[in-house]
């Protein structure tokens, strides 16, 4: 009885094997389409080709989908997640979201970064995000923010966020200083800026100060405005009883 059964066992083996190799070689199973898409800008169907080794008329069953989709978000930093699928008997679907820059890194400004901390190279046209300076680490693509740096890319995520979102514009966090962060305005004047819990990992309380603060600096630039007045600096290293401002 074992020994039938193994036979039978090691034939559906064989059967299987055997109905693979016949798809694989079968030209009705070779790649005709293949779809590639990506939800941004940077990753194009050319450049995932060139990067995959993929083309029009290799076997539908010849590539490794879980391999692909790996070497995809580990070799290429501005992709976040990719899907690989087969579609028969000849359609290989490729889907890709691209990480989302919210801070330039650098002066260059060929550096970017997402709200994760995530860093990738950037393509033209992003002028205008708030650019990170004054660190002296070397940043590469593919690393993920640690300390000052990565709390600059809170700070400029929490001011996009409602209720803040529009209230004032960051143009530059400069990370030089190891107890605060630097902020220049779009409307003028220069923010100094800590808060609770600045230098540990972020938690719901630590996310609160920080906008807390930034309220607080909201209501300031606001009470000026109204007033005619023109701010050159804001601190916000106190605490809300005690915000200098000049």
């Amino acid at each position: 009885m074992v020994a039938g059964g193994l036979a039978a066992w090691g034939l559906g083996v064989v059967a299987h094997r055997g109905y693979e190799v016949v798809l694989a070689t079968h030209p009705a199973y070779w790649i005709r389409t293949l779809d590639i898409r990506s939800d941004g800008p940077q990753v194009t169907p050319e450049r995932v080709r060139q990067w995959t080794g993929l083309q029009v008329g290799m076997s539908l069953l010849e590539p490794d989908i879980g391999a692909l989709r790996a070497m995809l978000i580990e070799k290429v930093p501005v992709i976040r997640e990719a899907t690989v699928s087969r579609h028969f008997p000849d359609r290989l679907a490729i889907r890709i979201s691209e990480r989302i820059p919210v801070v330039a890194l650098g002066r260059s400004g060929f550096l970017g970064a997402d709200a994760s901390g995530h860093v990738f190279s950037m393509a033209p046209g992003r002028e205008t995000l708030p650019r990170v300076v004054g660190y002296s680490e070397v940043l590469t693509p593919g690393r993920r923010l640690t300390g000052l740096v990565m709390n600059a890319v809170e700070v400029v995520e929490a001011a996009r966020r409602p209720p803040l979102a529009g209230l004032f514009r960051i143009a530059t966090v400069d990370t030089r200083e190891p107890d605060w962060l630097t902020l220049g305005l779009e409307e003028g004047p220069w923010v100094r800026l800590s808060w609770e819990g600045m230098k540990e990992k972020p938690t719901p309380q630590s996310r609160l100060a920080l906008e807390q603060k930034l309220r607080s600096l909201a209501r300031i630039l606001e009470d000026a405005r109204l007033k005619g007045r023109k701010l050159k600096t804001v601190d916000l290293t106190f605490s809300d009883d005690y915000i200098p401002v000049e």
